[in-house]
Order: C-alpha cells, then structure tokens, then sequence
C-alpha cells in the first residue's frame, strides 16, 4: 500500500513540472523539425475603398502611406477587418469609440479606429449593442497617417459603417448594395419618390446611382477654384434634383469653372437626403457624391439657354421681355454697358448701377446692389466705370416698374468696351508699376490681375503650402510688387520653395493692397498663368 501511495505522488509531481514547464520561455525560441521556418501570416493588399468594396487593413495602409505623414484624405474611406483592442468602448457619455482593426482575429497588421461614431453615424445611445473583440465591422471616413506613424481615421470624422454585417437601416450580409447601379441608374423623379420617403433631415442608408441632365451651375467661379467642389442641379426631363458640394470624376477635385456645363448628362453616386432647416425642406444628392459618368453636352442642350450663359448671355432688351413674359427669373446671364452708376454699400460691399444695350440710360436695366467679379466684394463705388462692359449672373425680376436683378447678382466677366480693365483680366493683365498706381489712387482693391517677372523668393509655409516671393516689370528688385503666401496656378499647393524661379513670368490675381509701405497681393492670390521669359514653365502653359 505504501509502495503504490508512493508511486501517485511521483506521478502527479511528474505531472506538475511537465504543466509548469509550458509557461516557462525558450531560450533559444521554438525548436522546429528540420528544414521547417516559422511562418508569418502576410495579407494582400484589397479592396478601393468605396462602399462597395472597402479597403481590408492592409490596403488601407499602403493607402495612408501614400499620403504621406498628417495629410488627410480629401475622400472618406470604407475599410473591412476585425475588431482586434478596444482602447475606448462605445459609451453614452462620448457617444464614440476607439479600437483597431486587423485582416485577421489574430492579429498581425492594424489599423486604428480613432473616437470615431457609431452605426449611421451618431453618437452611440443606451440600448446600442456594444463591441467585442472578434467583430467584424466596416468602418468609414477620411484617414491619416498620423505623425508618419500612426494610420487611424481623422477624430470626428469616421463612423461604424457596419457591425457583423448590420447597418444602421437593418444591414444584413450585404451591406455595399446600392440604388440602381452605375449601368442601370435611375430617374432623378425615382430619387425624389426615395427621398420623400425619408424623415425631416434623413439620408438613406445606401448610396444611389442617379442620372439626370446639368440644368444649372449654382457654385461662384472663385468657390469653385476655393474648396473645389460645385452645387449643381440635375433634371429629366420632368423633375430636378440638386446634387450638393459634388466631385468630379472618380471622386477627383475639381479645379476650376467649366469642367461640367449645363446640358452635360451625368450619372452620380451618392447618399440621397431630405435636407430640413428652418422648416424648409430641400431635396439633394448629400455632400460625398461624386461623378461617375459624364457625356458632355454642347452646353444648353443644343440651343442657346432661354435664360442665357456666361458664354451667350441675353441682351438688356431680351432680359427685359423675359421678365414681362415669366416674371420672376431664379437666374440668368445678360451683357450690358454700365450706364450709370449709383451708390457704394460699405456694409454689403456692393455697388447699385444700371447697364443697357447702348450705354445710355433711355432702357436700361438696374443691378441693385450687385457684386463683382465671381462674387467678390467691392471696395467703392470707383471700382466700376460708366461705359464699362459686363455680364452679370443673378435673379431677374420687376419691382415697383423697375426691371432689375436682385442683390444675390453678381459679374461672371468684366471689360470696358475693348480696352483692358482698370483692374486687368487674365488674358490683358496690368504691369506692376500700373497696380502700385492703382493702390495709390484707390487703397485696397479686391481684386486686380498683375503681370510681372519673379524678382525675389522669400520662403515657403509647410503649414499653407504657399510662397512669398516678389514681381517687377523687369525682373530687378528697385519697383517690386510683394506676392505674401501666394497659391499656385489656380490655386493650388506649393510643395517647396523651389516651385517657383526668380526669372519667371506670371500673372497673378487676388487682393492689392499697401501694408506697412509695402505694396503687396495679400494672401488670397494665386497664379493664374505661368511662364519663363520664353521657355517652358516646369508646370506647363496653356499653350
């Protein structure tokens, strides 16, 4: 009996070592058969980042990486994975969410989920389900790569797009359908029926393919080049649709004014909403849309707009009949001669004066306090000219006999009957030595177009990605024209000080003023064309 008391105690010892030892580390790491490596789980690269078909992680950080260190995406992005650490739970007191996210439920590569929303894009309430590790969920919004470091969606503007295969409309396994497709979109009068549907202020939980013809460009020029996007409207034929703060193809930027028209077929992708404020309620392709088919049109759908273009616009006589025949004109084009100038309004910065087809004042047309060019502010009633041509963009109507177009018109294109604008335009800038005149005479001008060559560089902003460089009439630094923080060719960034090349020719609009003695564009120019005495620019010309 004692022999075999004896022997269960060796063994259950036996055992005990052998169970402690697991916990104990190899020195010299796992001792594989021969020929045998560890094997490392890789992932491919997958996915585009749209709703219909995410990024997974890794395809989101090579994404991120190639933005490079604190750039933002200008898009949101949807990305696939599972929920690997969760930092910060869903909670009703933030209502957000930190944790990150990986190809597989083990782990390996990650990418972090930064207080971001919860489903539909709100903040997380009693009653919402909470996360776990092991979840697998479809996140959504713009991304960085923080410090160069760190690739997480940008605080406050990410959601949970999708939690195991649930969305905030109900979900399912299928969470990337869409409204019609890009092959079979529909009719902006069915967007309507969806978007009737919707309570006050709601979007549909699924992006929609919508086809309709430009029936108008709501966006300024100057707004356009500014944030890069356009309010537009769409029809077919029967009912009409605005498409808000749409992109361009394939979710590009747009540059510049021109690249849709009225009378382009587009199909567009986007949310659709039922947008509410102050009680009013307006239909709308919600900002995130963007282009995904274009077929140019010739502009108004074959014919001249009965409403008139910025290229063909009406007469002072045709606005006139318009007005007598429809009333009230929500917008339309006219070309007149300024025939008689009014008043300046310091507090709108606006001017009221009259044009007409002749330059008389017999029939003449009111621009009641109008303002200049793309929208721009004036700075007194001298920034107009009697005898000036123009055509201004606005809202036509008669009020009290007066036929005139409302305070929201504004110049589309400016000219003084042949000779360049006391201002400048793009295609006949003035010289430097004419803009310092021109800031003696008048002060601060709103904006002007000046012409010279790069007489000096300053320095470059990483923070604004602009340029201060200086420009004179003939390229010495004796009368020079300070350009402070100046943008590129329309608009856009500078990447380094050496974008630009003491030599070169450029034209450059924006503001003019006189600072400390100096006179300068203050930091809303940008270059508008670009050159080098003769040779080609490193950014190319027009020509």
């Amino acid at each position: 009996m004692k022999r075999i008391t004896n022997y269960l105690i060796a063994m259950a010892l036996m055992a005990f070592t052998f169970t402690s030892c697991e916990d104990v580390p190899n020195p010299f790491g796992q001792i594989l058969p021969p020929g045998q490596e560890e094997e490392t789980e890789t992932f491919t690269p997958e996915g585009s980042g749209t709703q219909a078909d995410p990024y997974n992680v890794q395809g989101v950080l090579e994404y991120v990486t190639g933005l490079g260190a604190d750039v933002q995406s200008d898009k949101d992005i949807y990305i696939k994975g599972y929920v690997i650490t969760i930092k910060e739970q869903y909670s009703a007191q933030y209502g957000n969410a930190q944790f990150t996210i990986s190809d597989s439920k083990e782990g390996g590569n990650t990418f972090t989920f930064y207080r971001g929303l919860y489903l539909g894009n709100k903040k997380w309430a009693e009653g919402d389900a909470t996360l776990n590790e092991g979840d697998e969920v479809i996140i959504c919004g713009k991304v960085v790569n923080y410090k160069g470091t760190t690739p997480e969606t940008v605080q406050g503007a990410a959601y949970l797009y999708s939690l195991n295969g649930k969305t905030e409309g109900g979900g399912g396994d299928t969470p990337a359908e869409t409204i019609g497709t890009k092959d079979a979109p529909i009719t902006v009068t069915k967007a309507l029926e969806y978007i009737n549907a919707l309570a006050d202020g709601g979007t549909t939980d699924k992006d929609a393919y919508v086809t309709g013809k430009i029936t108008k460009i709501i966006t300024t020029d100057a707004n356009i080049a500014q944030y890069k996007n356009i309010d537009y409207m769409i029809s077919d034929g029967t009912n009409e649709l605005k498409v808000f703060r749409g992109k361009n193809i394939d979710n590009t930027d747009f540059t510049e004014a021109g690249q849709i028209s009225v009378g382009d077929e587009v199909v567009v992708l986007g949310k659709l909403m039922k947008y509410a404020k102050d009680g009013n309620i307006e239909p709308e392709v919600a900002q995130g849309n963007y282009i995904i088919k274009l077929t140019k049109g010739s502009g108004d759908g074959g014919t001249t707009s009965k409403y008139g273009t910025a290229e063909s616009p009406l007469t002072v006589a045709q606005a006139m009949a318009l007005i007598d025949a429809e009333g009230t004109i929500a917008e339309a084009f006219v070309k007149g001669k300024i025939s008689q100038i009014d008043s300046y309004s310091s507090q709108y910065k606006s001017i009221t004066y009259w044009i007409s087809d002749d330059g008389g004042t017999t029939t003449q047309l009111e621009v009641y306090s109008g303002k200049g060019l793309d929208g721009a502010d004036f700075a007194a009633k001298e920034d107009l000219t009697v005898g000036q041509t123009v055509t201004v963009k606005g809202k036509l109507k008669k009020y009290n006999d007066i036929y005139e177009f409302d305070k929201t018109s504004s110049i589309v294109s400016i000219g003084d009957g042949g000779t360049t604008s006391k201002y400048g335009t793009a295609e006949s800038p003035l010289t430097v030595a004419q803009a310092m005149a021109l800031i003696d005479a008048e002060g601060t001008i709103a904006e002007a177009f000046v012409k010279g060559k790069i007489s000096q560089i300053d320095s470059y902003s990483s923070q604004y990605k602009s340029i201060t460089y200086w420009i004179s009439d003939d390229g010495g630094t004796t009368t020079q024209l300070e350009v402070y923080s100046g943008k590129g060719l329309n608009g856009a960034d500078f990447t380094a000080k050496e974008d630009l090349t003491v030599g070169q020719t450029v034209t450059v609009k924006g503001k003019l003023k006189k600072y400390n003695a100096i006179y300068e564009f203050d930091k809303t120019s940008s270059i508008v064309s670009i050159g080098d005495g003769g040779t080609t620019s490193k950014y190319g010309t027009a020509e």
